[in-house]
């Protein structure tokens, strides 16, 4: 049985250009004055630059943490949107689990935490899983779909007003059923 982080809202989708980071930024505002961490994955290595705060690195995993607003990654724009903390973790999926426990050895114990991060849920049942798709085509990622709460659709027009339907109440993350 995967273990349970009611604190854990999970962002995942279809890929690249669907919304993911959208959704992630406009929760990530509407939670900021409750102190929302956030955690960006990717599963592919880039550069990193000289003045990056990095954490931890190995061969398998690098953590960073984010400290700049200003560049156009998307744990920047996390950082910026009001996230009290981002975290930045490069993986394959085989090691994910392990640099993902290794952030969460360093937060607070229950604060509300987003992380984009569609490989977690795998490993994880998190309090809210949130997946968005591109309705042209069929999910590529229906094994994946079939796991969320709620399929979110990138043509809907009202995606980032979804913030509406969720909530942080008594440490962890819920669905406003109204």
């Amino acid at each position: 049985m995967k273990p349970l982080y009611k604190n854990i809202l999970l962002v995942a989708g279809d890929g690249r250009n669907v919304g993911k980071t959208s959704l992630a930024l406009t929760l990530i505002k509407k939670f900021s004055k409750q102190g929302i961490y956030a955690i960006k994955v990717s599963p592919h290595f880039h550069h990193l630059q000289k003045d990056e705060h990095i954490l931890y690195t190995n061969d398998q995993y690098q953590i960073l943490e984010e400290l700049n607003t200003e560049r156009l990654k998307d744990s920047s724009r996390f950082l910026k949107a009001g996230a009290k903390r981002v975290f930045y973790i490069q993986t394959c999926d085989e090691n994910l689990m392990e640099s993902f426990l290794k952030v969460l050895s360093i937060l607070p114990p229950d604060v509300p935490l987003l992380a984009e991060a569609g490989g977690l849920v795998h490993y994880i049942k998190a309090g809210l899983f949130l997946f968005v798709q591109d309705n042209k085509q069929l999910s590529k990622n229906r094994h994946i779909a079939a796991k969320a709460d709620v399929i979110l659709n990138k043509n809907y027009t009202g995606l980032q007003t979804w913030a509406d339907h969720v909530e942080w109440l008594n440490d962890q993350w819920i669905l406003k059923t109204n």
